[in-house]
């Protein structure tokens, strides 16, 4: 965006310079006696060009972010996870200018950060002596689970997309969703699971409906 308006106040010099090289000296001296002295048009072409040159950027910056929150806007509400989605992309800076990919990466890049949050849960209950042993066992199939997710499916997915495979990214990305699912279900019955890892799931999931979008 920014570079499109220097490229057009560029344009517009080039054509200044070609009209006035056109004029006649005599028409050149006529409107400077006119108007002001030379080293007056002199001071004010400088000026004008440099203001020009200062507001442009800032007038395009303004643009941008607009633009760029629309669409992530309109990816977010292809997902089935519409606000969770948009918590995940709107503060992150690197969503502004960034196609549907880009926003899959910053997505998947979360999904593996709350992976990894989740998994070292896992195995602190796991070997906390104060849960029951049925916890500690199922803690620890989770732990399992995660490290999985973690050490292979994520980054695996990740890999896949920047080589442009999204199908098996999709698929390594849903395969990290049924396991965080399976994960909760262990205490399905039993109370509350003591880890919350139903966001890998939903992340996940973000994740592949973004990728669709490419």
């Amino acid at each position: 965006m920014i570079r499109g308006c220097y490229d057009r106040l560029y344009y517009n010099i080039k054509v200044y310079h070609h009209q006035q090289a056109q004029s006649s000296s005599k028409e050149l001296l006529l409107q400077v006696t006119a108007n002001m002295s030379v080293p007056s048009l002199k001071t004010t072409a400088i000026f004008t060009i440099l203001t020009t040159a200062l507001l442009i950027p800032i007038e395009c910056s303004r643009i941008t972010p607009f633009e760029d929150e629309s669409f992530v806007t309109k990816v977010c509400k292809k997902t089935p996870y519409f606000d969770l989605c948009m918590t995940i992309l709107f503060p992150d800076r690197r969503s502004y200018g960034a196609d549907a990919k880009g926003l899959a990466k910053i997505v998947i890049e979360r999904d593996w950060n709350v992976a990894k949050e989740i998994q070292a849960q896992a195995w602190s209950l796991a070997h906390d002596g104060r849960k029951s042993h049925d916890v500690r066992s199922k803690c620890g199939k989770c732990a399992l689970e995660y490290n999985e997710i973690v050490l292979q499916l994520i980054p695996r997915a990740m890999r896949m997309v920047d080589v442009g495979k999204y199908g098996v990214s999709i698929e390594e990305l849903k395969d990290a969703a049924r396991k965080a699912k399976a994960c909760d279900e262990q205490f399905k019955g039993k109370g509350a699971s003591p880890i919350i890892n139903m966001s890998v799931h939903d992340i996940s999931l973000v994740a592949v409906a973004i990728i669709k979008l490419i």
